[in-house]
């Protein structure tokens, strides 16, 4: 009986195409574990701080400043090696005052420096809103966290959350409508920020274009589903 479900490796030939990481320095990559991210749209914590973040030489090293408890990821430590960081989370390792961001750049993971105050803060799009009696909704991120909102009328799928972390309290909405700055998180214009024109609807059941507007004044269409509404300024 095949146990490929089972394995905690794969060839690095493999990797899915956001990692943004060398395909031939090793054969074997470590496989993220199931987690709030997709396989395809993660990297497992144990490789960004050996690849990316370069706090630890080696596989082992990783572990040992794993299990101490010293790595963050939204406000809570990770000790598993296999864990998937995605679009939008924060990492935090403030023994060695290190503070990142996960954000997207050209089809692949980028990881953005910031400032110690922002390590609390997250960026969260709705991506399902569902009714629960009368008053109370609930919002499923993209993440793969749930909250509940008793004002659930005033959120819209496709809109950001700007949440604490790790107590997950709503601190600030931002709704997917025209002049909404927005980061493209897929396809050719992933990682661009870009400020909304305007929302293009299709017939019968075609996804929904968007238009937007860069900084420089460059004008292009991508998919609705592609956009994620972030802070003015956001980088």
């Amino acid at each position: 009986m095949a146990s490929h479900g089972m394995k905690r490796h794969m060839k690095r030939l493999a990797r899915p195409k956001a990692m943004p990481i060398s395909a031939k320095k090793y054969t074997y990559l470590r496989k993220a574990s199931a987690g709030p991210h997709k396989k395809d749209q993660s990297l497992p914590i144990a490789t960004f701080l050996v690849e990316i973040l370069a706090v630890a030489e080696n596989a082992r090293e990783a572990r040992k400043l794993l299990r101490g408890g010293v790595v963050f990821v939204d406000g809570k430590a990770v000790r598993d090696p296999s864990f998937p960081i995605g679009l939008m989370d924060v990492i935090s390792i403030p023994l060695v005052e290190k503070h990142i961001r996960v954000t997207i750049f050209k089809g692949k993971l980028a990881f953005t420096p910031i400032s110690k105050d922002l390590v609390s803060q997250k960026l969260c799009r709705i991506a399902s809103k569902v009714q629960l009696g009368k008053t109370k909704f609930q919002l499923g991120l993209h993440d793969g966290r749930n909250i509940m909102v008793e004002d659930g009328k005033k959120y819209s799928t496709g809109g950001t959350l700007k949440i604490a972390v790790p107590s997950q309290k709503v601190e600030d909405y931002l709704a997917l409508q025209k002049g909404a700055t927005c980061l493209i998180d897929k396809g050719v214009h992933a990682g661009t920020v870009a400020v909304l024109e305007a929302l293009i609807e299709r017939e019968a059941s075609r996804a929904t274009d968007a238009t937007l507007k860069t900084q420089e004044g460059k004008v292009f269409t991508t998919r609705k589903d592609y956009l994620f509404v972030v802070n003015g300024g956001f980088q």
